[in-house]
Protein backbone atom coordinates (compact mmCIF):
# COMPACT_ATOMS: atom_id res chain seq x y z
CA UNK A 1 0.00 0.00 0.00
CA UNK A 2 1.47 3.46 -1.07
CA UNK A 3 1.72 6.04 1.69
CA UNK A 4 -0.96 8.15 0.39
CA UNK A 5 -3.49 5.93 0.55
CA UNK A 6 -2.71 4.60 3.90
CA UNK A 7 -2.88 7.74 5.15
CA UNK A 8 -6.14 8.53 3.27
CA UNK A 9 -7.83 5.23 4.61
CA UNK A 10 -6.48 6.13 8.08
CA UNK A 11 -8.33 9.25 7.96
CA UNK A 12 -11.21 8.12 6.33
CA UNK A 13 -11.68 5.22 9.35
CA UNK A 14 -11.23 8.17 11.54
CA UNK A 15 -13.36 10.98 10.53
CA UNK A 16 -16.01 7.75 10.33
CA UNK A 17 -15.71 6.92 13.89
CA UNK A 18 -15.81 10.62 15.06
CA UNK A 19 -19.17 10.66 12.74
CA UNK A 20 -20.51 7.92 14.30
CA UNK A 21 -19.93 9.67 18.15
CA UNK A 22 -21.38 13.39 17.07
CA UNK A 23 -24.84 11.09 15.95
CA UNK A 24 -24.86 9.67 19.42
CA UNK A 25 -24.39 13.11 20.78
CA UNK A 26 -27.29 14.53 19.18
CA UNK A 27 -29.73 11.25 19.63
CA UNK A 28 -28.82 11.62 23.59
CA UNK A 29 -29.74 15.90 23.66
CA UNK A 30 -32.89 14.54 21.46
CA UNK A 31 -33.73 11.93 24.05
CA UNK A 32 -32.78 14.25 26.98
CA UNK A 33 -35.54 16.30 25.93
CA UNK A 34 -37.89 13.70 25.04
CA UNK A 35 -41.01 14.23 27.23
CA UNK A 36 -41.68 10.64 27.35
CA UNK A 37 -38.22 9.93 28.42
CA UNK A 38 -38.02 12.49 30.82
CA UNK A 39 -41.05 11.48 33.02
CA UNK A 40 -40.25 7.90 32.26
CA UNK A 41 -37.91 5.30 33.91
CA UNK A 42 -35.17 3.14 31.98
CA UNK A 43 -37.26 0.90 30.49
CA UNK A 44 -38.93 3.98 28.36
CA UNK A 45 -35.84 5.32 27.74
CA UNK A 46 -34.27 2.08 26.54
CA UNK A 47 -37.61 1.57 24.48
CA UNK A 48 -36.94 5.02 22.62
CA UNK A 49 -33.14 4.40 22.10
CA UNK A 50 -33.43 0.78 20.62
CA UNK A 51 -35.96 2.87 17.38
CA UNK A 52 -32.81 5.37 17.36
CA UNK A 53 -30.12 3.18 17.55
CA UNK A 54 -31.54 0.87 14.37
CA UNK A 55 -32.24 3.83 12.61
CA UNK A 56 -28.93 5.38 13.19
CA UNK A 57 -27.35 2.17 12.63
CA UNK A 58 -25.45 2.14 15.92
CA UNK A 59 -23.76 -1.20 17.13
CA UNK A 60 -20.55 0.49 18.91
CA UNK A 61 -22.58 0.62 22.36
CA UNK A 62 -26.18 -0.93 23.62
CA UNK A 63 -29.05 0.15 25.93
CA UNK A 64 -26.98 -1.19 28.97
CA UNK A 65 -23.48 0.71 28.31
CA UNK A 66 -25.44 4.50 28.86
CA UNK A 67 -25.76 6.20 31.62
CA UNK A 68 -28.62 7.87 32.64
CA UNK A 69 -28.57 10.99 35.77
CA UNK A 70 -30.29 13.76 36.78
CA UNK A 71 -28.36 17.43 37.55
CA UNK A 72 -30.37 20.31 38.28
CA UNK A 73 -33.66 18.63 36.83
CA UNK A 74 -32.32 18.10 33.71
CA UNK A 75 -31.84 14.63 32.35
CA UNK A 76 -28.25 13.79 31.25
CA UNK A 77 -27.42 10.75 29.34
CA UNK A 78 -24.14 9.59 28.63
CA UNK A 79 -21.86 6.67 27.65
CA UNK A 80 -18.08 5.72 27.22
CA UNK A 81 -16.85 3.50 24.39
CA UNK A 82 -12.72 2.88 22.63
CA UNK A 83 -13.31 2.49 19.23
CA UNK A 84 -10.16 0.38 17.55
CA UNK A 85 -9.46 1.63 14.15
CA UNK A 86 -6.67 -0.87 12.53
CA UNK A 87 -4.72 0.72 10.15
CA UNK A 88 -2.01 -1.98 9.00
CA UNK A 89 -0.72 -5.27 10.29
CA UNK A 90 -0.05 -4.73 14.05
CA UNK A 91 -0.67 -1.35 14.27
CA UNK A 92 -4.03 0.39 15.06
CA UNK A 93 -5.37 3.63 15.90
CA UNK A 94 -6.96 3.32 19.52
CA UNK A 95 -10.05 6.45 20.26
CA UNK A 96 -11.81 6.78 23.39
CA UNK A 97 -15.45 8.98 23.13
CA UNK A 98 -17.69 9.84 26.01
CA UNK A 99 -20.76 11.39 23.96
CA UNK A 100 -23.02 12.98 26.68
CA UNK A 101 -26.67 15.00 26.05
CA UNK A 102 -24.80 17.70 28.85
CA UNK A 103 -23.05 20.52 28.61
Amino acid sequence: MRRADFRAAARLQAVHAVYRVLALQKIFKTLARDPEVRAGGKREFIQKWASYAQIENISAIGGDDIEISREGGNLVISAAYTKKVPLFKNVSLVIDFAPTSGP
